[in-house]
């Protein structure tokens, strides 16, 4: 077998540069590997928190459906096909973000949707098999899981394809039981659409392109250093002049890697391996982010620590001082003050680099996630509020009676809030002035109360209020607040007149409270009933 002249050459060369090639294989390989190995994390932990969201999502809007559903069909006597439309339209269809999620509700026989809502129009009423059929039909797929757990009434989570232009969805979907029969809701969210908006594939860019830089300038060390292994002092000359040719091309190289780093949107930095993180290189965005210039953050050593934020300042710096004593990689999401007074968040990420002389330094990159964080608060809020009226969810008001029940905060009190003739209003005037009905008694409810104390949307018509540390007496004065507040915004109000039925119930220690709030839904129905038999609608 002839062998090539590279491969000659390579087994002719003598052992530190057949090394130096190996090497050279393996870093750009690494590199490589890296840039993919870090762009799949991010994309996978931006995935996790959108299915971790987009159930929190749905398990909120399936209790507050099977709570409309029982105080709708199953005290007031509603008729249940009137009862489904209301629950998509106000607890299922409202949650979701509009442009980046869709939301829809099924049977294993059919499939609701909202008509506002620009996913798969035309598909109200349509057996579920069918309609995945029918998207598979025009390039769909990967609907069987979804499918399945509508069909089959269990939970999960999963992509799928509905047309190919809108690429995969993440989706998550939850069975709940309304009357007889198990429902489906889930909520799709465009991946392409949650990439972009957390910045996923542009990171991706920026890293690809860096590793591409670094490794052909790698390439072109190992070049120069294999043309001048074998030459002959015949040949000094001319190995001078292409030295001095592929130095100067090197520079242009590094001129040219210098201007992408001050271009690019990250702030790059080299420090000292010290506790003081001492600067050695900054790239020029560090004055923009920050508002402090190059020789500002030389001067004052304490400048870092100083600029982050009170609330983070003992976590970051814990950090700094394990990843300084082991070695391993600094990598923290935290916010900072900007010359200006404006609070951002920033992710910080550095690795511990040696160079051939053994100097230890920390490379690392800052960009700011203010936007991806804004988006988190925003998906943490919908989780925890209620989307018509601003209080607290059911499910908030849930987890906090979990954790007075094993608190020493008793008495405890929960006052229960009903707003009387709601689907009278609504049929009179229509859910816009029902919905603003809603709104109206949570404000009047909110003003007889501190900003601290839980108040909490139960569902419907149904308000709630916990008082810790509150006997019966402090519980009736606080009635008695709210009922006065009613009455001042009677008095103020044009159109039906805000009326609220109110119930109260006191727990002392060890007492379930999970019988008070049932105590005091008791108590409120029982004078609600009473005011039904004189009140007619206003």
């Amino acid at each position: 077998m002839q062998e090539t002249g590279m491969w000659k050459k390579y087994k002719n060369s003598p052992g530190w540069l057949k090394a130096s090639a190996i090497a050279l294989v393996i870093i750009v390989a690494g590199l490589i590997w890296a840039v993919f190995s870090i762009h799949n994390q991010r994309r996978d932990q931006v995935l996790k928190s959108v299915r971790d969201m987009q159930m929190v999502i749905i398990r909120e809007s399936a209790r507050n459906a099977q709570a409309w559903y029982e105080q709708r069909v199953g005290i007031q006597g509603a008729d249940p096909s009137v009862v489904l439309n209301e629950i998509f339209t106000d607890f299922v269809a409202n949650n979701h973000i509009p442009g980046m999620s869709e939301v829809w509700m099924a049977t294993p026989d059919d499939v609701y949707l909202h008509r506002d809502i620009p996913f798969a129009n035309g598909a109200m009423g349509m057996p579920f098999s069918e309609f995945t059929t029918e998207r598979n039909a025009v390039g769909g797929s990967h609907t069987q899981n979804v499918l399945s757990g509508v069909k089959q009434g269990v939970k999960g989570s999963d992509w799928y394809i509905v047309v190919p232009q809108t690429g995969k969805e993440v989706v998550s979907w939850l069975p709940v039981w309304l009357g007889d029969t198990v429902y489906t809701i889930g909520l799709s969210a465009f991946e392409s659409r949650v990439m972009a908006s957390a910045g996923v594939e542009e990171e991706f860019k920026r890293n690809f392109f860096f590793a591409i830089m670094l490794s052909s300038l790698l390439c072109i060390v190992f070049y120069l250093l294999q043309k001048e292994e074998g030459r002959s002092e015949a040949y000094s000359e001319q190995l001078e002049k292409t030295i001095r040719e592929k130095s100067l091309e090197l520079e242009y190289t590094n001129a040219r890697y210098k201007t992408l780093v001050e271009q690019i949107t990250a702030v790059t930095y080299v420090d000292a391996n010290d506790l003081e993180c001492t600067p050695i290189f900054m790239s020029p965005q560090m004055e923009g982010l920050f508002g402090y210039s190059d020789q500002e953050w030389r001067d004052n050593p304490n400048l870092w620590p100083d600029i982050v934020h009170p609330d983070d300042r003992e976590r970051v710096i814990a950090e700094h001082h394990r990843t300084y004593s082991t070695g391993e990689p600094f990598n923290v999401d935290y916010r900072v003050y900007t010359r200006s007074g404006k609070v951002i968040w920033i992710h910080d990420e550095s690795v511990l680099a040696v160079d051939p002389s053994g100097v230890k330094t920390w490379q690392g990159v800052m960009y700011d996630i203010s936007d991806r964080k804004a988006m988190e608060d925003e998906l943490r809020y919908l989780g925890h509020h209620d989307s018509l009226t601003g209080v607290y969810s059911r499910a908030f008001m849930e987890t906090e009676l979990e954790r007075l029940q094993k608190s020493r905060d008793f008495p405890v009190s929960i006052i229960m809030s009903d707003v009387d003739r709601l689907k009278a209003v609504n049929d009179k005037y229509g859910h816009a002035v029902g919905d603003e009905m809603l709104r109206r008694a949570a404000s009047v409810i909110r003003s007889a109360f501190r900003a601290e104390d839980i108040i909490a949307r139960m569902g419907g018509d149904e308000f709630a209020v916990v008082l810790p540390s509150t006997d019966d007496k402090a519980a009736q004065m606080a009635i008695t607040r709210i009922q006065r507040a009613v009455a001042k915004e009677a008095k103020a109000e044009i159109g039906p007149k805000l009326k609220i039925s109110l119930g109260c119930s006191t727990g002392a220690q060890n007492e379930s409270l999970e019988q008070v709030l049932r105590r005091a839904d008791r108590n409120m129905y029982q004078q609600k009933q009473s005011k039904y038999a004189r009140d007619d609608l206003e």
